[in-house]
């Protein structure tokens, strides 16, 4: 057994016991009960507190830590949008005849974790469990445009600017103009910029937290969406906000069909009036 699988059996072990212990534990009892030497239970405990995965008590016991914690609510919330989304994905692609995608994010990347196809599909073999790339997609451009500004600058310094089409974008700061629109007006919107002839609509789905937990995307021929262009938006942005208002988050878009968007670094809140109404597009 090479020494990194064993590092990592033993973090998962730790996380097991902590987690369903009743009570801090002791470095002695973690270490006897896992089987592990004493010395090895300790440095293994002491780089999770640094991430924040194991907490250190009264009388040198350990908790699970509030990342720890984070992690699984995490995990538990992104299960819980894929049940929720999943009814709506089907009715949106009921009303607008396309193609509908999940995406939830990843670590700094978004990815397509389920689709329901619609009448007028488009048949893409778009792979689901596989990251999409951040410049040259709707999604990924959401995902620039609704985490931290900081990060989000951080990633757009780092990225690739791989052509995908001639319609790519591989210039950075009409990248950057693009996030900024995106962010201003709550979705995102690509032409033919990762497949030719397509174009791709996507907009957030938040939690009771107001963050962004997941993503709907649809897939339009550029023929199609120029022409009921306000419609594909208008039934998208509903079904995000439906998602959401199951989720937990409390702004009344089901009803009002008024959206908050996830806030930017600066916490403002932006608004879209979008009639939620059924637009009969099919």
């Amino acid at each position: 057994m090479s020494e990194g699988y064993r590092t990592v059996r033993r973090i998962i072990a730790v996380f097991n016991l902590l987690s369903k212990s009743s009570e801090p534990l002791t470095l002695t009892e973690i270490a006897e009960t896992l089987g592990i030497p004493l010395s090895s239970a300790h440095l293994l405990l002491r780089e999770l507190m640094k991430e924040g995965l194991v907490r250190q008590v009264e009388d040198r016991q350990y908790v699970a830590g509030v990342a720890l914690i984070s992690l699984g609510a995490m995990v538990i919330s992104r299960l819980d949008v894929l049940s929720v989304a999943r009814p709506v994905m089907r009715d949106l692609a009921r009303r607008t005849g396309q193609d509908v995608y999940l995406a939830i994010p990843g670590q700094d990347c978004m990815i397509y974790v389920e689709r329901v196809l619609g009448s007028m599909s488009l048949r893409i073999d778009i792979p689901l469990g596989v990251s999409r790339p951040l410049h040259s997609t709707s999604v990924g451009q959401l995902f620039l445009s609704q985490i931290d500004r900081k990060r989000s600058e951080e990633l757009l310094s780092e990225l690739t600017m791989t052509a995908v089409t001639p319609f790519t974008i591989v210039d950075r700061d009409q990248l950057r103009k693009r996030i900024d629109e995106t962010r201003e007006r709550g979705y995102s919107q690509t032409d033919q910029e990762n497949v030719e002839g397509i174009v791709a609509l996507s907009a957030p789905i938040v939690d009771i937290s107001n963050q962004m937990v997941g993503a709907l995307s649809l897939s339009v021929f550029r023929t199609h969406a120029n022409k009921f262009h306000d419609e594909l938006v208008r039934n998208l942005v509903a079904g995000c906000a439906e998602v959401s208002l199951h989720l937990g988050h409390t702004h009344d878009a089901a009803t009002t069909g008024e959206f908050a968007v996830s806030p930017s670094s600066s916490g403002s809140k932006r608004r879209k009036n979008l009639d939620t109404k059924k637009s009969g597009v099919s």
